[in-house]
């Protein structure tokens, strides 16, 4: 069996989680990587929390991203030049939010003070370390499932030659975490 995440729920769930701390500018940073079916999925679910919430989907921060290095120092800086009033940032690739840390380190920003970090994968960063706030999936269910699956003779096989079985995220709230409340303006 062929066996995925549900990109969409994690994205919408992980949106969610960013609002309900209280961040009303979200930025979307999708890789040029990302395309097709895949790339409207995380964009419809995030556009769909945001919209619930009453807030605005930044498209151009979409747009932007899908323009820069990921893996680049420079282009983190440029998209937070570009976005400086985004108080958080979820991102469909670990490696992004993990770069996005290591530029806002150089330049003595605090994560998660100054800005929040989100992926769609979880992942850690940093000495002392940090967890980016993401997605996960408890793959030990996963893989029996899939090892019933095969075992099972009942179990049909589709014409490509295997089923396809979509898992449900959870959230990563380990502490210490890449998002908080947003920063309050200076009085």
């Amino acid at each position: 069996p062929c066996i995925t995440g549900d990109n969409y729920t994690a994205i919408y769930r992980l949106t969610r989680a960013l609002i309900d701390l209280g961040h009303q500018q979200v930025a979307l940073f999708v890789p040029g990587l990302w395309s097709g079916k895949s790339l409207e999925i995380v964009i419809d679910a995030h556009t769909r929390a945001l919209r619930e919430a009453g807030l605005q989907f930044i498209p151009e921060a979409v747009e932007f991203s899908r323009k820069l290095d990921h893996h680049s120092l420079k282009s983190m800086k440029e998209f937070l030049q570009h976005f400086p009033d985004v108080t958080a940032i979820l991102t469909t690739y670990l490696d992004v939010a993990i770069k996005m840390a290591e530029y806002a380190d150089l330049v003595d920003w605090d994560i998660p003070g100054r800005l929040s970090l989100a992926s769609l994968q979880t992942g850690r960063w940093g000495t002392p370390p940090m967890n980016i706030f993401g997605a996960q999936y408890d793959w030990d269910k996963i893989i029996r499932k899939a090892m019933e699956l095969i075992i099972d003779e009942k179990f049909k096989i589709n014409e490509n030659g295997f089923s396809r079985l979509v898992m449900e995220p959870k959230l990563n709230h380990s502490q210490p975490s890449s998002i908080a409340p947003p920063p309050q303006p200076s009085k």
